[in-house]
């Protein structure tokens, strides 16, 4: 007896499962919201467009249900087909589903548009040819599941001051934006959707807090995911095709702060995102792209990124190096975005469809021994950005300027080889006080140096050569073509005694050099190193360097200038007495008119004076003398990561230490 009513109630139980099942719903979660029954329909009955605007026109209409949560109102199998707005429904505080609607037409209006709504939900609903799939407008509580969103004219799904809604399962496809959430609209989850083939996949703008869960984002033709002056949403698990993730650069560092993990993929590789993160080495290689926000101290290294809206950015970070990275045919190459103090090192940025690299309100940075070529705009920008060092770069067959600097001022751009760009340095917008030295403007299809407005730029030692527009044009303010007694090298010097600069400035090189275009270096001879005990005398160093053209010399101890001046061909001799205990460096670079240079390095060891007879054994570095055409070559030095606000004094000093040989 008992088994048979046992039986009974089990049977009796099943068959109320379709209606008791909407009484156990997980309320933390809207996507279980009002789990009424789907009816796949195999036709759709025609209807005009649906508009409702009080709770009690659900009833006036004829539609089914009666509000509450286990008997929502229904709106259910029509196809409705205008050039306005499909369904429309205000200021509703009751439940309600629409679902296995056809809503389409005109490339107008909503599909579905919900206004100060709660209790929505919106499910197996084909949306197409409208200017708006799904508008959400002061809603909260909307579930949007399991929906075909195509073919919009703007936007697939679109939040505006709409939080805690629910986006699972649909397919948002082909529209001009697939998802966009905006105006303070926050709380909103976003989880396993298809978003393909749209403009940007989805743009969450000034909405913090949102959720972005394990969707695919493919083939969408700007972005996959932008965020755009938003902060604390969370990507976890999203997968990017073809398409790419961008944190669009607004000036306040808490709209870079996000909660991104690792486990995106853009392309089958990790996104890599880091906040707040201090000391860490990160292998480039390992990541799609790299992001660094609010950071101190990071290293990234030997990456590739291609394809890529920008391979690396730094924003509001600081004393962070970047260093032999390649980064080919993105939008950008590397963007600093308020962000100091960083060492940007042995890079290659090629092919980029903007700018190789592009420095923001960014001061005080080094950027070194980096090559930047083919790039559409420029191979190197700077823009409200000053006291960086540009130097021993080359920056070759960009389609704008190879050097570019705007609005930006007390910078030092030295060593760089700038040849088949349109312009090779341009100094423009009010750019001022800059110091242009050592630099090799050759072959540029228009100026090799573009003074704008702004002005007090010092340029000397520089090689302006067969740059079909012109070797140098100023319209500037106070700009000063040599310092004392050294100029700049013409190739159109003829045999003028001085050079004048073509522009409205009417400036004058006063000490100009011919540059007769020859590719022979200087040689010069090592000297042995040198060791003595402290407090004696006599000590020195002597060179003899030869070359037909002799130019000039640079003297460094231990990275400082020491010496800086013309050289008629004869020996050079510096002192080494007088130094404190410990080794010292002392390198000399030699120059000839052409710009042509030899470099090399000795060794002072200063030792103690002995209180009893010991046995000194001592071994030296290795050195080596290089030799460079058409530019100068220095020695490699630890030291050239240097951060902090570097003075143009100091930082000249820095110029030959961070050269690399330039072949």
């Amino acid at each position: 007896m008992f088994s048979k009513l046992k039986y009974s109630i089990i049977v009796a139980y099943l068959l109320m499962m379709p209606f008791f099942g909407n009484l156990s719903i997980h309320q933390n979660d809207p996507t279980h919201a009002m789990k009424t029954e789907t009816r796949f329909l195999p036709s759709y009955s025609s209807h005009g467009p649906i508009s409702i605007t009080t709770n009690e026109d659900f009833e006036t209409l004829g539609f089914p249900g009666n509000g509450s949560y286990v008997s929502p109102y229904v709106i259910e199998g029509f196809e409705i087909t205008t050039d306005g707005t499909c369904v429309q429904i205000q200021n509703i505080d009751v439940f309600f589903v629409i679902q296995n609607c056809l809503l389409n037409g005109g490339m107008l209006g909503w599909g579905i548009s919900l206004d100060n709504v709660t209790h929505g939900q919106i499910r197996n609903n084909n949306i197409t040819q409208k200017a708006k799939g799904v508008f959400l407008q002061s809603s909260s509580g909307i579930s949007i599941l399991n929906n075909t969103i195509s073919s919009s004219s703007e936007d697939g799904v679109y939040f505006s001051e709409s939080s805690e809604n629910t986006l699972v399962n649909c397919s948002i496809t082909g529209n001009n934006n697939g998802i966009v959430i905006v105006s303070v609209s926050s709380d909103n989850l976003v989880k396993n959707n298809s978003i393909s083939s749209n403009g940007i996949g989805i743009l969450i703008g000034g909405s913090p807090d949102n959720t972005i869960l394990r969707n695919t984002f493919s083939n969408n033709a700007e972005y996959g995911i932008c965020i755009d002056g938003a902060q604390d949403n969370t990507l976890q698990s999203n997968i990017l095709v073809n398409n790419d993730f961008y944190l669009w650069p607004l000036t306040a560092v808490d709209y870079w702060r996000q909660n991104i993990s690792e486990d995106n993929l853009i392309d089958g590789k990790p996104l890599g995102y880091f906040w707040n993160k201090t000391g860490e080495i990160i292998d480039g290689s390992y990541y799609s792209r790299v992001i660094l926000a609010n950071c101190t101290w990071m290293t990234i290294k030997n990456g590739f990124y291609e394809n890529r809206l920008a391979g690396i950015q730094l924003a509001h970070s600081s004393n962070c190096a970047l260093e032999n990275n390649i980064l080919s045919g993105n939008t950008l190459g590397t963007h600093l975005f308020y962000s100091s103090d960083n060492l940007v090192k042995n890079n290659t940025f090629s092919g980029n469809s903007e700018n190789g690299l592009e420095l923001i309100n960014s001061p005080s940075n080094i950027v070194a021994n980096n090559t930047s070529s083919g790039n559409l705009k420029y191979g190197i920008r700077l823009s409200h950005s000053s006291n960086n060092v540009l130097a021993n770069n080359t920056v070759i067959s960009n389609a704008f300027s190879g050097i570019l600097l705007s609005i930006s001022s007390n910078n030092v751009i030295a060593g760089n080889y700038l040849s088949g760009n349109s312009q090779g340095l341009s100094l423009f917008d009010s750019s001022s006080n800059s110091t242009v030295l050592d630099n090799t403007c050759v072959y540029n299809s228009g100026y090799g140096v573009y003074c704008a407005t702004g002005g007090s730029h010092l340029l000397y030692l520089n090689v302006f050569a067969f740059n079909s527009g012109g070797n140098a044009y100023d319209h500037g303010d106070s700009n000063k073509w040599n310092s004392t007694g050294i100029g700049n090298y013409w190739s159109d010097l003829g045999g003028s005694k001085v050079y004048n600069i073509s522009g409205t400035s009417n400036s004058i090189d006063y000490y100009p050099f011919l540059y007769p275009g020859e590719d022979i270096n200087p040689t010069i001879d090592h000297p042995a190193d040198i060791q003595y005990e402290i407090g004696t005398s006599g000590h020195s160093i002597t060179w003899n360097p030869n070359d037909e053209n002799p130019s000039r010399y640079m003297i460094y101890h231990n990275g400082t200038l020491l010496v800086l001046d013309n050289w008629n061909g004869s020996s050079i001799e510096t002192s080494v007495d007088e130094l404190g205990l410990g080794a010292h460096e002392y390198s000399i670079v030699v120059y000839d008119t052409s710009g042509n240079s030899v470099t090399d390095l000795v060794f002072v060891l200063v030792l103690s004076q002995p209180t009893s007879p010991t046995t000194t054994t001592t071994t030296y570095p290795t050195t080596t003398t290089t030799t460079t055409s058409t530019g100068t070559t220095t020695p490699d030095n630890s030291r050239l990561f240097v951060f902090g606000g570097v003075g143009i004094a100091a930082v000249v000093v820095l110029i030959v230490i961070l050269r690399l040989k330039r072949k």
